[in-house]
């Protein structure tokens, strides 16, 4: 019965993983790990939830974490957040970095590490702060490690809706195709590409899960990094025309000027041999669409 160690468990990524993986592997020993545990309740995929600031000491120390060996990590937890890491780039850096070291100092035989795809073209605290995590993990777990590169992670299971903020584009097309908000807004439309918006590589949450839990199931991997994108890229306005299609709901879209920490090309290059990549950008647009509602 493996111990596996799910750390930012109750936010978007970690509440599908954990539903997943206990439906793939119903005998692992799941511990669920989060700064915050009023998120998602993944009680009834977990066998124990520990709320624990990963980056404070005396917490991680209190913790018991220290007192288990773990198959494997699987270290989601972090600030994600491009703008608000322009403004608070300390933060930023403290917590994933300290995180990072905390958990590489546990007993463990695979650290999973939860990168992003923004550090290929870092501009921003928040991918700087990846970059050095993955230097770290790098170092520290050797050949026990796994780092995964995500792409823009997208849709949802309807059983979780709870996940702060709302700033990704397709939860925010789902939420003015359903009413919630007035509309939305592009930023920058001058970048070049085809239509003048940014483009992205757009990932099922599911089909990440399921990525995630073929590197458990396997083992640690022998590459410097791995990425979790399907290597298809879309523009914002062509995200937002695929939800208007799904949604049947022509919403209300402006022009503004672009962000602060924001850049114009994402799209995974070379993918991690066992990614999982059923689900299109329809189904993405129509999952959120639906949890929206």
């Amino acid at each position: 019965m493996p111990n596996i160690l799910i750390t930012g468990a109750t936010g978007y990524i970690g509440a599908h993983l954990c539903k997943r993986l206990k439906q793939q592997l119903p005998s692992a020993n799941i511990l669920a790990v989060d700064m915050r545990t009023d998120q998602n309740n993944v009680d009834a995929y977990v066998n124990k939830t520990i709320q624990c600031d990963l980056s404070n000491a005396q917490q991680f120390k209190n913790s018991g974490l220290t007192i288990t060996h773990f198959d494997t990590i699987v270290h989601l937890a972090a600030f994600a957040a491009i703008e608000q890491s322009v403004r608070f780039p300390t933060r930023y850096y403290l917590n994933n970095v300290l995180s990072t070291i905390n958990l590489l100092s546990l007993d463990y035989s695979h650290f999973v590490f939860a990168s992003t795809g923004s550090a290929f073209t870092p501009t921003n605290p928040y991918s700087f702060s990846k970059i050095a995590c993955e230097n770290i993990v790098t170092e520290h777990a050797v050949a026990k490690k796994t780092i995964f590169r995500f792409f823009n992670v997208s849709g949802m299971d309807s059983e979780f809706k709870q996940f702060g903020e709302p700033t990704h584009l397709i939860r925010r097309a789902a939420l003015a195709a359903v009413g919630k908000i007035p509309k939305l807004t592009i930023f920058g439309t001058d970048w070049n590409t085809k239509d003048g918006t940014t483009l992205r590589d757009y990932t099922h949450v599911n089909d990440i899960c399921d990525s995630i839990i073929n590197a458990v199931k396997m083992g640690p991997s022998d590459m410097a990094v791995d990425c979790l994108g399907p290597s298809i890229g879309y523009t914002v306005r062509e995200v937002i025309e695929t939800m208007k299609a799904v949604a049947g709901v022509d919403f209300l879209v402006e022009d503004g000027p672009r962000r602060a920490g924001d850049f114009e090309h994402s799209v995974c290059v070379s993918q991690y041999k066992y990614i999982v990549t059923n689900n299109t950008l329809q189904d993405m647009c129509r999952s959120a669409f639906e949890a929206a509602k």
